[in-house]
C-alpha cells in the first residue's frame, strides 16, 4: 500500500496550473460547458416559469447536474471504479408561491454598533462574542435515476468568539421514496490558526423507511493550502441503533482527504487514503484509496 501514499502525497505537490495546462483547451472546454450549463439551467427556469405567472422572486435558480466518477483501491489490490449523475432541480417561484422557502436569521453582538460582523476586525482588547440563528425551508426535485420530491427544514443556532464557535442544526426532511428523516449535528470549532480549524463533530441521523438511528463523533482537522485547495483529517466512532436493539458500535474509521479545485472550477478533484475498522470484520482493519472527480454542470 505503500505506492497508494507516494501517489497521494505526490498529486499534493502537483500545482493546479500544470494539471489545467496539460488537460484542458479552455476555448473549447469552456464553450461547451458554458452551453450546457445555460441548458441545464433553461430548462428549469422554463418549468418554474409557469409557476412565476402567479409570483415574482429574484431568488437565482441553482438547478446543478454533478458528474462523480469514483475509482477506489483496497487493500487487496483490487480495483473499484464507477460514475454516479445526480441533479437537483430548482423551482424558486414555486417555493415562493407555496410559501415553503422561508428564511430568517438574527445576530447580537457584544461590541459597539459601528463595529464589523468580521471577527478579524474586533481590536484583541475588546470583549467579542456573537449569536446567529437561521431558518430556511426547501422544496424541490433530486434527479439520479428516477426523481424524487423533498422538503427540508434546516435550523440553525451558532454561538461563538473570537477563534471559538459552537453550532447546532437540526434538518427535517421528506423525500417521496425514503420518507421522513432528521439529522442533528453538534459542532464546536477552534481557530488554531488562520489557516488550521480544529473542529469536534457529532451528528445523528434517523430515517422513517430504515427505522435506523446512525451516530457519529470524532475529532476533524481542516488546514488551508491556498484559496484552491485544502486538507481535511478525521477520526470516527460510528454506531448504529436499530429498531428495539441496542446501541453497537458500527465501525471506527479515519480518512485524510486532499480537496483541489481545477482550472477550469467546475471541476473538483478529491483524493485521499481511508481505513476502517468494520464490525463484521472483527474490527480487522481495511485500508483503500480514492481518487474522485466531481464535474458541476448548470448553477454552481
Amino acid at each position: 500500500m505503500m505506492r497508494l501514499f507516494i501517489t497521494f502525497f505526490f498529486l499534493i505537490s502537483v500545482q493546479a496550473e500544470v494539471v489545467d495546462k496539460s488537460l484542458f483547451e479552455k476555448d473549447s472546454v469552456e464553450a461547451t460547458h458554458d452551453f450546457l450549463s445555460k441548458q441545464v439551467v433553461n430548462f428549469a427556469e422554463y418549468i418554474d416559469s409557469f409557476f412565476g405567472r402567479y409570483t415574482r422572486t429574484d431568488k437565482k435558480n441553482k438547478t446543478r447536474v454533478t458528474i462523480i466518477n469514483t475509482t477506489t483501491l483496497t487493500e487487496a489490490d483490487s480495483l473499484m471504479s464507477g460514475v454516479e449523475l445526480k441533479a437537483r432541480l430548482n423551482l424558486p417561484h414555486l417555493e415562493e408561491l407555496l410559501k415553503f422557502k422561508i428564511k430568517k436569521g438574527g445576530r447580537v453582538e457584544t461590541t459597539t454598533k459601528d463595529l464589523k460582523e468580521n471577527i478579524k476586525d474586533v481590536p484583541s482588547d475588546t470583549s467579542y462574542y456573537y449569536v446567529d440563528w437561521k431558518l430556511t425551508t426547501q422544496v424541490g426535485v433530486d434527479v439520479d435515476f428516477t426523481p424524487d420530491v423533498f422538503i427540508r427544514n434546516e435550523q440553525k443556532l451558532e454561538f461563538g468568539g473570537r477563534k471559538n464557535i459552537a453550532r447546532l442544526v437540526n434538518g427535517i426532511y421528506w423525500f417521496g421514496r425514503s420518507g421522513l428523516g432528521d439529522t442533528l449535528a453538534i459542532e464546536h470549532d477552534n481557530l488554531i490558526s488562520q489557516n488550521l480549524l480544529f473542529r469536534f463533530s457529532n451528528v445523528g441521523s434517523w430515517s422513517s423507511k430504515s427505522g435506523e438511528i446512525s451516530y457519529a463523533h470524532g475529532p476533524e482537522l481542516y488546514y488551508t493550502l491556498n484559496d484552491r485547495s485544502n486538507l481535511s483529517y478525521d477520526i470516527k466512532a460510528n454506531a448504529l441503533k436499530s429498531g428495539e436493539s441496542r446501541w453497537l458500535i458500527d465501525h471506527y474509521s479515519s480518512s485524510l482527504v486532499y480537496n483541489l479545485r481545477l482550472n477550469p472550477s467546475w471541476i473538483l478533484l478529491k483524493t485521499g487514503p481511508k481505513i476502517e475498522y468494520p464490525m463484521s470484520e472483527n474490527f480487522k482493519s481495511r485500508l483503500s484509496y480514492f481518487i474522485q472527480f466531481q464535474v458541476f454542470i448548470g448553477s454552481f
